[in-house]
């Protein structure tokens, strides 16, 4: 106590002792109190990088491509006795640190022959685009000095909408696309041939704070409320495994043989030569995804649950039509495809399949029809109406704003968070800083931002692939592919 009385005694007598150790205090306190702002600072943005490297879709794709022969038992002198496949293998290795769903993977293939180097493609650098190859579809007429039939029609390489199809961090997988030899003897013939392959893919990865409102973390920041003891035992990452499977059902459907025989026009083989094709563009894809419940048939309620009940009752499939229209298909071409020949007989057959087929497909066609009329649209860019003044002046997000149809449906989906990703409600009152009157219930219309494909949680890519194949391979025994797909 007496050296305490003495100190303040000392202090109080000497007024410029008192100043200098508060001048230093306060200096001090200040370095201490910038140092720790600026460490808290630096664990946010370290925190907020770790977010965005969590949510990127790093999805690493590689490829090969094999001649596969295949070889018939016992063949008499008037069987070739001898086939072959084309297989395109697609090893893919998500080197994110999240996972992946793969939404869609669609593939396409084209030739360069000879007939286009005539030409004078890639001659004095003239550029070589994917039209320029040599395209051969499903409905081709004349097969005659084709070694392929058919590669050049897009097809889904997720084969059964059963398999879902999920990448974990540092995960390998692989997926496939086998087409048929059709010409044996002019693939002999050429020795060596030219594949470009093009490849689509959609991978959706789940941003930290998607994982941590599945934890029960809310607003403001969803990292300081969640439930710490879900972390322990619930799977993070929950897809919607319901939503992938109406995806992938209507992709399959699109390209079934009852459809296209459907969509069929002896006149006009190009509007049904690639159905899938039509989605190759990222819009596309998009206006894709708002329609993809009107092509499935076997899901109940396969519409999200926010579009009222008339909507879903007038574009709804009736039960079994895909089973039925296949089984039309089926009853006069059981292989699933067209024949290689077509005389009166064979045109007169094809024509009557794609009667059938189109009356048991009839909904199912006018969805497809809405479909390419919206794409249509989009493309045009030329919608007038009311937009956010920074809406970008392109078709998807114009249409989005100004559409309601199409308001309604993606609201729909970003209800359901899956396809599209679904913010925190907005305060029904906000008064400055203030917030009030509780969180709304459901998202209207002034959740949609400026720019709707800020909130797509989906990657879009365009692969092209092109390899040189020689008939010689056909002689190798070891080309017996082996890897584990998905």
């Amino acid at each position: 106590m007496d050296v305490i009385n003495a100190l303040l005694s000392v202090l109080g007598a000497n007024s410029t002792l008192v100043l200098i150790i508060s001048f230093f205090g306060v200096i001090i306190a200040g370095i201490t109190i910038a140092l720790d702002f600026r460490n808290e600072r630096r664990a946010r943005d370290s925190f907020s990088i770790e977010r965005r490297r969590l949510s990127e879709v790093n999805l690493k794709i590689t490829h090969k491509v094999r001649l596969t022969p295949v070889s018939q038992r016992e063949a008499s002198q008037d069987e070739q006795g001898q086939g072959a496949f084309m297989i395109l293998q697609m090893p893919m290795e998500n080197i994110g640190d999240g996972p992946i769903d793969i939404l869609g993977m669609l593939g396409s293939a084209k030739q360069l022959t000879y007939d286009e180097w005539s030409k004078g493609i890639g001659a004095r650098s003239r550029d070589v685009e994917w039209t320029d190859y040599h395209a051969s579809y499903w409905n081709d007429e004349d097969l005659n000095g084709k070694v392929f039939a058919g590669i050049s029609t897009t097809k889904s390489l997720i084969n059964s909408a059963d398999n879902f199809t999920r990448l974990a961090a540092k995960e390998s997988g692989s997926m496939r696309r086998l087409d048929a030899v059709h010409d044996m003897g002019e693939l002999q013939k050429l020795q060596t041939i030219n594949v470009m392959y093009r490849i689509f893919s959609v991978a959706r990865g789940y941003a930290l704070g998607e994982v941590l409102r599945q934890l029960g973390g809310g607003p403001p920041d969803p990292a300081v409320n969640v439930r710490q003891e879900l972390l322990q035992f619930q799977r993070l990452a929950q897809p919607d495994f319901r939503r992938w499977l109406c995806v992938q059902k209507a992709l399959i459907n699109l390209n079934r043989f009852a459809f296209r025989l459907a969509i069929f026009d002896m006149d006009n083989p190009e509007a049904s030569q690639d159905p899938l094709g039509l989605l190759l563009q990222p819009d596309a894809w998009r206006i894709f995804l708002l329609h993809h419940w009107e092509f499935v048939d076997d899901v109940v309620d396969a519409a999200p649950k926010r579009l009222s009940q008339s909507v879903k009752a007038e574009y709804a499939l009736p039960p079994g039509t895909i089973q039925r229209a296949s089984a039309i298909a089926e009853s006069f071409f059981p292989a699933r495809r067209l024949p290689d020949l077509w005389d009166e007989e064979v045109k007169q057959k094809i024509q009557v399949a794609h009667e059938k087929c189109a009356e048991e497909l009839k909904e199912f066609v006018l969805a497809w029809e809405r479909l390419k009329a919206a794409i249509k649209v989009c493309e045009a860019n030329a919608l007038t109406g009311r937009t956010p003044k920074t809406c970008p002046n392109e078709g998807y997000p114009r249409m989005i704003h100004i559409m309601k149809e199409y308001k309604d449906r993606w609201l729909a989906l970003m209800e359901e968070g899956y396809l599209i990703s679904k913010p925190f409600y907005r305060y029904r009152i906000t008064l400055w800083w203030i917030n009030a009157g509780g969180r709304r219930r459901k998202l209207d219309t002034h959740d949609i931002p400026s720019d709707p494909r800020v909130l797509e949680p989906y990657v879009m890519r365009t692969y092209y692939f092109l390899d040189s194949l020689d008939a010689r391979q056909l002689k190798d025994p070891g080309l017996a592919l082996d890897e584990d797909g998905l």
